[in-house]
């Protein structure tokens, strides 16, 4: 079984101080908690789902996982 990167929960908890509540992140919250200015960077390196992105997306990815 593979093993979470030691920053995972760091980064989750960062999203969750941040937007607290909720599961999935709008495109521009996405911009804001990673400094992106386009979505077409969001779609590109995270799955979107309804134009959202779920934090578990965006903390692996923040840590450095794969999506």
């Amino acid at each position: 079984m593979p093993r979470e990167h030691p920053d995972y929960r760091d980064s989750l908890e960062l999203l969750n101080t941040m937007y607290p509540g909720a599961a999935l992140l709008s495109t521009d919250q996405v911009k804001q908690a990673t400094g992106w200015k386009d979505i077409r960077t969001i779609k590109k390196r995270l799955p979107i789902i309804h134009e959202q992105v779920s934090k578990i997306a965006l903390a692996k990815y923040m840590c450095g996982g794969a999506k």
